[in-house]
């Protein structure tokens, strides 16, 4: 859908000049998988379609 593809295109460019090093968008099917064990996106929101997930690079020392 262009408008998603839109959006997500705006996010990443905001995310990235707020200084994100990563950016993506994943589809909450991915969460459904067996071997994962970590929290689910739809005990926040069960109407989820999609996971935004913003990464920024830390320093170590």
């Amino acid at each position: 859908m262009k408008s998603d593809e839109s959006l997500t295109t705006k996010l990443k460019e905001k995310s990235i000049s707020n200084g994100a090093d990563l950016f993506g968008v994943a589809p909450v099917t991915g969460f459904l998988n067996s071997e994962y064990t970590g929290g689910m996106p739809q005990e926040v929101m069960d109407s989820s379609h999609s996971v935004i997930v913003i990464g920024v690079a830390l320093l170590q020392g």
